[in-house]
């Protein structure tokens, strides 16, 4: 079954967590939608936006699995958001 979503981080440098639950996605394809003003960093926990994987407006990133939980998002300017695609 595909699964699809989207995570906004309101204040930048406050990471946001994808979801509350335990949801395990693979094949996932995450993108900087090209609203964005700024970076947006993809990480665990800890991720700031000097510590993960930046993508700029436009950009993806693909992954084998993910578990939603365990992945969190920070931007570096209000509002902007990551966008995902994947299977279960």
């Amino acid at each position: 079954m595909i699964k699809s979503g989207s995570v906004t981080v309101s204040t930048a440098g406050t990471r946001v967590q994808f979801a509350n639950d335990e949801t395990r996605i693979t094949n996932i394809k995450l993108k900087a939608p090209s609203g964005n003003a700024g970076l947006i960093a993809i990480g665990d926990n800890l991720v700031s936006m000097t510590n993960g994987y930046e993508l700029a407006a436009g950009q993806t990133l693909e992954l084998a699995i993910v578990d939603l939980a365990e992945t969190y998002v920070d931007a570096a300017t209000n509002g902007d958001k990551v966008s995902w695609i994947g299977g279960d």
